[in-house]
């Protein structure tokens, strides 16, 4: 689940990583020609042939920070964050004053799921540059990957403050709201986050989470109607939308959104509740082919 809300997250708090000022460097005249033609590649978003082009800078000066830097970002664009912590770790070697590389390296041990080691990285970020509302936006972030909800609502609530019109930031506070109960705080943060953002469509989802919580399916059902109507392909958003469908006994538009999140995505539970709606409308042979599929897959109710 963290995984499918936080995807929704990526570009902002990104944070301006990838062509962010490094420090300033008197490297050799060769080694910069390689790094203005890694530069020219990454801002085409080739990142094959940016990294071949730093490495080249590297080869010929070990201490330039900025092709570290912007090699490490180019990995982090490839997927390879194994590499990108190699090479921010060696920013950091070379320069342990720059906050931005700490922000940096901690998103990628995030994306690792090393989120420890990412709050680690966060927090002497923040030391560093105690006003960077992203930064705080990240650690947040990273205490709700997890699920410390309580530790991450008050570095959004002061990613918030820094930044008044940080969205995302109201959106994943609405999110933690709504994972500690708090359904009225989600509903305010959510909805805040569609005044800012009106097509965020997970910040609909959110709220309709929220919504359902508090037992007020009607709007619920609204929010997940205004989601999947900004991105059709959320399985997730169908199968909630599903099950408030059965708490309001109407089997067959449940199972209408349950048959679409398993063609988005068959996952085991999808069919588990499809077979609950059939079973409830009784049709038992569809209820127990749905059953033991789930069963096949892995789902134990």
């Amino acid at each position: 689940m963290t995984r499918y809300i936080f995807t929704f997250f990526y570009c902002l708090f990104l944070g301006g990583m990838i062509w962010a000022q490094a420090p300033e460097q008197e490297p050799p005249e060769d080694a910069v020609a390689h790094y203005d033609r890694g530069y020219a590649h990454g801002e085409k978003s080739e990142w094959e042939e940016a990294i071949a082009a730093f490495t080249e800078a590297v080869k010929i000066d070990p201490e330039y920070v900025k092709a570290h830097f912007y090699r490490g970002a180019a990995y982090f664009m490839k997927g390879d964050f194994d590499q990108t912590i190699v090479d921010f770790t060696e920013v950091i070697r070379l320069d342990p004053k720059y906050a931005r590389v700490y922000h940096s390296r901690g998103y990628a041990y995030w994306q690792k799921g090393e989120y420890d080691q990412a709050i680690a990285d966060y927090t002497e970020a923040i030391r560093l540059e105690p006003k960077d509302a992203n930064t705080y936006g990240n650690r947040g972030l990273a205490y709700f990957s997890k699920g410390d909800y309580d530790r991450a609502i008050p570095d959004l609530t002061e990613a918030i403050q820094l930044n008044p019109e940080f969205a995302l930031a109201y959106a994943l506070r609405g999110w933690a709201y709504y994972h500690t109960g708090d359904y009225d705080r989600a509903i305010a943060d959510c909805t805040e986050t569609i005044r800012l953002e009106p097509n965020f469509a997970n910040a609909y989802n959110g709220r309709g989470r929220a919504y359902a919580g508090k037992g007020e399916f009607d709007k619920a059902i609204a929010d997940y109607n205004a989601a999947i109507r900004l991105e059709p392909e959320l399985a997730l958003v169908y199968f909630s939308r599903g099950i408030l469908y059965v708490h309001k006994d109407n089997y067959d538009q449940a199972i209408a959104d349950y048959t679409e999140a398993i063609r988005l995505d068959p996952h085991a539970g999808f069919y588990y509740y499809r077979g609950v709606a059939y079973e409830a409308k009784g049709d038992t042979a569809n209820a127990k082919a749905d059953f033991n599929r789930a069963k096949e897959l892995g789902y134990e109710p």
